[in-house]
């Protein structure tokens, strides 16, 4: 690793926000009560560069883990939002691609209490049944708003890229009427990385969320300085 290289990482590790969780790394950690925080600290925080609005740099993520059978026992995943959040976590990433994640998540944070206190990231995978029909994300969209119990959703992504032209001008219409409140896209595979610098360049995006770990990191060819540039926050996904 060149020393570029390692100041570039390591700049992104602690300045990104990264909105799911550290699900790798938070599985080989011990169990602490909540109270075993250290008094006085919280969360490292970054501002999201389009705002200023700051969050917590680490969130959670729900892929797999929070799709849970109806009828199954859940108590321990109501116990990890709950742990969650008494530490200061506020950051949640969903997808309707995830099963009943989103079900799930929006049952706890009301039955919690806690729905106003948490930043949801969420994402859209749609289609159409002709060019420009916007009617598949709308529905997505409504449903989405019913799992979570939510009136607006905090952050509203592209889903791996799928149909993102005609689906990033509806976020931006979305955006505009206040029904979301940050629009970005998300892909996991680096070949797509191109595609993704070009669209950061625009300067119409919020957020992007990217694979980027120990093992994964081509995002730091090009993709990481394109999104300091243009203001983007860049989120790491599911693992860092």
């Amino acid at each position: 690793m060149t020393l570029g290289q390692h100041t570039k990482r390591r700049t992104f590790l602690t300045g990104s926000a990264a909105v799911a969780a550290t699900s790798i790394l938070g599985a080989a950690l011990p169990v602490r009560p909540a109270g075993a925080q250290q008094a006085g600290r919280t969360p490292i925080r970054r501002p999201i560069p389009k705002s200023g609005e700051m969050i917590p740099a680490i969130g959670l993520g729900t892929f797999e883990t929070f799709d849970i059978l109806p009828g199954e026992p859940r108590d321990d995943l109501r116990d990890v939002i709950r742990l969650f959040h008494e530490n200061g976590g506020r950051v949640i990433d969903t997808s309707p691609l995830y099963g009943t994640a989103e079900v799930c998540v929006g049952d706890f944070i009301m039955d919690l209490g806690i729905a106003d206190d948490i930043f949801i990231t969420n994402k859209t995978w749609t289609t159409g049944d002709y060019l420009s029909d916007n009617s598949h994300s709308e529905r997505q969209l409504r449903q989405s708003r019913e799992r979570l119990w939510r009136e607006r959703i905090d952050v509203l992504q592209v889903h791996s890229l799928e149909n993102h032209d005609q689906v990033r001008h509806w976020l931006a219409h979305k955006k505009a009427e206040g029904s979301i409140r940050y629009i970005g896209i998300t892909q996991w595979s680096p070949e797509y990385y191109d595609t993704m610098e070009r669209l950061v360049n625009t300067g119409t995006l919020d957020f992007v969320q990217i694979a980027y770990t120990i093992v994964t990191r081509a995002a730091e060819q090009r993709l990481l300085d394109a999104c300091s540039a243009n203001g983007r926050r860049g989120p790491g996904q599911h693992s860092l």
